[in-house]
């Protein structure tokens, strides 16, 4: 995605992929709530990506901000480019966005486990799927025609890639704080990689469960909304 701004003032992947959910989670909340309540349970998912691990780089609020266009890293760099931390570019404001959905499903969770809500919070990562993502990447320069097949080789269909998201929704062992990624990490069956907030693994998901992380993604996202979102 370019790196330009929407009308409101915010990189367009920033506001597209966090920003606004976070503000249509928190209009939503009072009925989520009711819903868990009269129901047995309700539950928000977030959509993450393998991407927000790019670079093992944390989040910077400078991607929640307003700010001019070009200033985040500008367009025309190749994954391996800003893989190699060399510049930034539009992986790295992607994986921004990516890490702050994961971030922001693990930060709902405390705050829902800490008032013993009946919503739960739960993230997904399709792993790798052969979608118009990629092709899109490829048309505009952002990643080569090689990496784009080896990348396809490895992944699977857009249905398969659907099936963590899909799980996190609907499986009946679904907890809040859990998020669900493909078993061999590009794909496979869905598996937990967090259960209520924790690592499955030790030392695994540093980013995501990072406390810093998620306190930075709530903060943020107030800020640039004004909106304060009390759990």
């Amino acid at each position: 995605m370019k790196d330009i701004r929407t009308a409101d003032g915010f990189d367009v992947q920033m506001q597209t992929n966090m920003l606004s959910h976070f503000l249509l989670i928190k209009e939503l909340f009072s009925s989520l709530d009711q819903a868990g309540q009269s129901r047995g349970e309700a539950r928000v998912v977030m959509h993450s990506s393998t991407t927000r691990n790019f670079r093992n780089v944390n989040l910077e609020e400078k991607y929640f901000s307003k700010c001019d266009p070009g200033t985040l890293g500008g367009d025309g760099a190749w994954m391996i480019t800003e893989s190699l931390n060399l510049r930034d570019g539009p992986w790295s404001r992607y994986h921004q966005t990516k890490l702050a959905n994961a971030c922001f499903a693990m930060a709902l969770h405390e705050k829902l486990k800490a008032t013993g809500s009946k919503v739960k919070s739960l993230a997904a990562d399709p792993g790798i799927a052969s979608t118009n993502l990629q092709v899109h990447t490829f048309n505009v320069g952002n990643m080569s025609g090689f990496l784009a097949r080896k990348f396809m080789s490895t992944g699977q269909s857009p249905a398969d890639g659907s099936t963590p998201a899909l799980v996190a929704c609907f499986g009946p062992h679904a907890e809040s704080g859990d998020f669900y990624i493909p078993e061999h990490s590009s794909k496979g069956r869905p598996i937990k990689t967090i259960q209520d907030g924790k690592p499955v693994k030790k030392g695994g998901e540093v980013l995501t469960c990072n406390p810093a992380n998620l306190k930075l993604v709530w903060e943020a996202c107030e800020k640039a909304l004004d909106a304060k979102f009390e759990v």
